[in-house]
């Protein structure tokens, strides 16, 4: 995929998900990127359509923008995982997801990593050294086999990674990426 039909802007979020994904983090994030003129980018795997997870039961399904096996990290500004345990599953045995993640995090585009997804580090070789928050599930693996700091704090920022143990911090993980990111807040007009 070249870069122009992905990112046309340079302003281009990758969102990865899998089904399973948690549906309000993605719809929420999208929301946040859009209000500040950013391009949020749904990143999949080969099908067309992914399937979230809302509430307990599946919920809606949404169009993928660009195929994971098809991306590079040069095409964005910057990742966002959302939680999903289903998701997280599938992509920790996708190659291309683990290509992807490492690629960011290695060249230091910041990347925000939400709840299980916090895994994925540990798969892509990239939790070694780092200080993570995540899901307690994920804690052992992150920690003994990846080599990561946990921290018990619901927010941690280590350089351009940015990890919550779950979504009640999204609006602030994603204020914080776009930050990173370059990305300047919205003048709020002040005369209404």
């Amino acid at each position: 995929m070249t870069t122009d039909s992905v990112a046309t802007t340079g302003k281009a979020i990758a969102i990865l998900v899998a089904d399973g994904f948690e549906e309000s983090q993605l719809t929420d994030a999208q929301r946040f990127f859009l209000e500040r003129g950013l391009e949020p980018k749904i990143v999949g795997q080969e099908g067309i359509l992914v399937h979230g997870w809302h509430e307990g039961g599946w919920g809606h399904h949404f169009m993928t923008d660009a195929k994971l096996s098809e991306v590079l990290s040069a095409d964005f500004a910057a990742l966002l995982l959302p939680d999903g345990p289903q998701s997280i599953a599938t992509l920790a045995r996708d190659p291309h997801a683990k290509r992807l993640v490492k690629a960011f995090v290695e060249t230091d585009k910041p990347v925000a990593v939400l709840g299980h997804a916090v895994s994925l580090l540990q798969v892509a070789e990239v939790a070694s050294g780092r200080t993570v928050a995540g899901a307690e599930a994920t804690r052992e693996a992150v920690t003994i086999e990846g080599g990561a700091t946990w921290s018990e704090e619901p927010l941690v920022i280590d350089s351009n990674l940015i990890t919550t143990a779950n979504g009640s911090e999204l609006p602030q993980v994603l204020a914080t990426l776009v930050t990173k990111a370059g990305v300047p807040e919205p003048e709020v007009d002040q005369a209404a």
